[in-house]
């Protein structure tokens, strides 16, 4: 090993020394994303040029992420140090090989960036939002007492997904199984159905 390492030129240490280095902190990245120590939803445990945190899910000026992360610059030398010594010797050409190097480390950053991006709005799209509730129809699942006078509740699918709702009803009581649809939202929580 330690033969192979002085058989190196400097160049070729100082990338084999980076690209491991990256390796090493991209794979406790991945680690902590997956155990859940990352902290951000957006996916990004990055810190942005003045140290603030990175909220690579939000907007930016216009801008859907942030360029300059601590997890983006991993990316970039992961690509770029891995592309450079496994195609140095294939190509033939050093400044070749580091060309195509920072063209895929900015590509490995760009599908980074655009991965968390979309996860981050696959997130946001996962919220209910209960204004899609309406003028739709329910199966009550406990009893709805008549006129107000008490609340039951129905199941009723909003976005794809079921959900158990409380809901009331001007009229008549609506029996557990029978069908309802929903009339008007309360408070952004609490339905007014009537008899379907």
């Amino acid at each position: 090993m330690t033969d192979w390492w002085n058989a190196l030129d400097d160049f070729e240490k100082a990338l084999w020394a980076i690209t491991l280095v990256a390796t090493l902190i991209f794979v406790i990245q991945t680690i902590a994303t997956f155990i859940g120590m990352d902290g951000d939803s957006g996916g990004g445990a990055d810190f942005d040029g003045d140290m603030s945190a990175d909220t690579s899910g939000g907007d930016h000026d216009g801008m859907p992420f942030q360029l300059f992360t601590f997890r983006n610059f991993i990316n970039f030398f992961l690509g770029f140090g891995w592309t450079v010594i496994s195609m140095e010797e294939s190509l033939g050409s050093r400044p070749l090989a580091l060309l195509v190097g920072v063209i895929v480390g900015v590509a490995l950053v760009t599908a980074v960036m655009y991965m968390f991006y979309y996860m981050g709005k696959l997130a946001e799209s996962g919220n209910m939002d209960i204004k899609n509730a309406l003028n739709k129809t329910a199966q009550v699942y406990l009893t709805i007492p008549a006129a107000k006078s008490g609340m039951g509740k129905i199941q009723i699918q909003i976005q794809g997904s079921l959900h158990e709702m409380d809901a009331i009803t001007e009229g008549d009581s609506l029996p557990t199984g029978s069908v309802a649809r929903v009339k008007e939202i309360i408070d952004d929580k609490l339905l007014l159905v009537e008899k379907a």
